[in-house]
């Protein structure tokens, strides 16, 4: 995938914002196996080159693991990073939509290295 679209998550709860650069496009998707499914079409649809989501605690798994299964180019971040990329842009605000365009523009400008994902199994045991 060589493309310049990159893709930014928010992940909470009960939601995933998606918003792709630098096509503007942004869509909420329910943290479920449908939403799950929905949300990797939605952004497979635009061949990512990147894929950006921030460490949440456990609660990115679920979409990670959708993503990974399509072998579409995901990497998670340490929301440190992205929080700094924020604000040496000058954006204070925090929203989960905002949050999700910052993720993106954070992928399109830094593009963080892919890394292979840890197995299922071991995010599990480390999560005990």
């Amino acid at each position: 995938m060589s493309s310049n679209v990159f893709a930014g998550i928010d992940v909470s709860k009960d939601t995933l914002e998606v918003a792709v650069v630098p096509q503007g496009e942004r869509m909420s998707f329910a943290q479920a196996d449908d939403g799950l499914s929905l949300m990797a079409d939605f952004i497979q649809s635009f061949s990512p080159c990147l894929i950006v989501l921030e460490a949440t605690g456990g609660l990115e798994r679920a979409a990670v693991a959708t993503l990974a299964a399509r072998s579409l180019p995901v990497v998670v971040v340490n929301p440190r990073q992205v929080r700094d990329f924020a604000k040496s842009k000058g954006i204070l605000a925090k929203t989960d939509k905002l949050d999700a365009l910052v993720i993106a523009q954070f992928a399109q400008a830094i593009r963080p290295e892919l890394r292979p994902l840890k197995t299922l199994e071991a995010q599990e045991s480390e999560a005990i």
